[in-house]
């Protein structure tokens, strides 16, 4: 028995269920060819590319998505792999799961191997640069600027006699368990300076980027420039 407890549901158990199903010569390879490739990357892309090379995209993208959960389960707990997959197949034999023999005879075929890949130090580095672009107090989730007109009425209120056009900066940010919308607002110096601002950084990051990649020979890629679909 292990002190740690892990919750899971049928869809979840099913997910594992299919990734076993085929047996572990699968997974065996994918360890295999994670481990032998020799040049280190940040980018779980790269990563998740060889697991569709050998997986197939649907099981790749099944499979990284549980690894990436695990691993924050463990990061959470101060735990290890061991112990995390111990208490996983602890909640995989809980008689709530449609489980049959067969699919708990893959599974402690597998577990191991998917303990591997959980250990496995490229998972591990490009699980560890997601986490370093996500790691701060507030995240935005969704930005725009609403361009409004507002006429200018007479003293009779019957006449509109002109307008102005104003921005209003609309934000929604993530911050502390908890999304905020809060707006701003802006006249026309301020969206030019913020269009600048914009592009300024946008360069900035593209010169970085070749720096550490041409210079220090090592990966790098912008905030956001990686595109997941686990």
């Amino acid at each position: 028995m292990t002190n740690l407890t892990i919750k899971i549901g049928q869809k979840q158990a099913d997910e594992l269920a299919q990734i076993c199903s085929k047996g572990p010569q699968r997974l065996v390879a994918l360890v295999e060819k994670l481990e032998n490739s020799t040049k280190p990357t940040i980018r779980l892309t790269k990563l998740r590319h060889v697991a569709d090379e050998i997986l197939g995209e649907a099981d790749a993208a099944i499979l990284f998505r549980h690894l990436l959960g695990l691993n924050a389960y463990k990061q959470r707990e101060g735990s290890d792999v061991d112990s995390v997959i111990a208490a996983l197949t602890e909640a995989l034999q809980s008689e709530n799961l449609d489980w049959v023999d067969s699919d708990h005879s893959l599974w402690n075929e597998c577990k191991d191997l998917i303990g591997s890949l959980l250990k496995s130090e490229k998972l591990s580095v490009a699980v560890k640069a997601l986490h370093l672009g996500l790691d701060h107090n507030n995240l935005l989730v969704e930005s725009k600027i609403l361009t409004d007109i507002r006429p200018v009425f007479n003293e009779e209120k019957s006449h509109i006699l002109g307008s102005i056009v104003t921005f209003t900066l609309m934000l929604e940010v993530s911050g502390r368990g908890e999304d905020v919308k809060f707006d701003v607002a802006l006249d026309l110096s301020d969206v030019e300076s913020l269009k600048n601002s914009c592009q300024d950084a946008i360069e900035k990051s593209k010169v970085a980027q070749a720096l550490m990649e041409k210079k220090c020979e090592v990966d790098s890629y912008i905030s956001g420039e990686e595109k997941y679909a686990f």
